[in-house]
């Protein structure tokens, strides 16, 4: 398990909150590489901000912790959890808003919510807002 330290320089904060270790990622049987060896560790509580051209793997990252692709080789967690192995322990403490809306591009952030609430966990709409 990936540990962080805080910027303070006090005690080891235990596990990141997002962690990927040696993780790649390849689409194609000989295609090029999406992500190369990625090695990341993002503290609970921080704000960290993915930076790169288009095509550069941020969006495969991100979908890579939330299961939704499998990494070639390598692994990641999310607060210590394999979000594909562990589905129902992570599926509550992360959310995910793809790039460009597949369906309706006029919906917002808080429409879908009525109609996802009986598959996820407790809603907290304040936080959701």
């Amino acid at each position: 398990m990936l540990e962080t330290e805080p910027l303070n320089g006090g005690p080891r904060a235990g596990p990141a909150a997002l962690e990927a270790h040696e993780l790649t990622k390849r689409y194609r049987r000989r295609g090029p590489l999406a992500l190369a060896t990625v090695t990341l560790a993002v503290p609970a509580g921080s704000v960290t901000g993915l930076v790169g051209p288009n095509g550069a793997g941020k969006s495969t990252l991100l979908r890579t912790w939330m299961g939704f692709e499998r990494p070639t080789s390598g692994s990641v967690a999310i607060l210590g959890a394999d979000p594909r192995l562990e589905r129902a322990t992570t599926i509550g403490r992360l959310a995910y808003l793809a790039p460009s809306p597949a369906l309706y591009p006029e919906m917002t952030v808080p429409h879908p919510l009525p109609s996802t609430v009986p598959y996820r966990p407790p809603l907290h709409r304040e936080r959701a807002a």
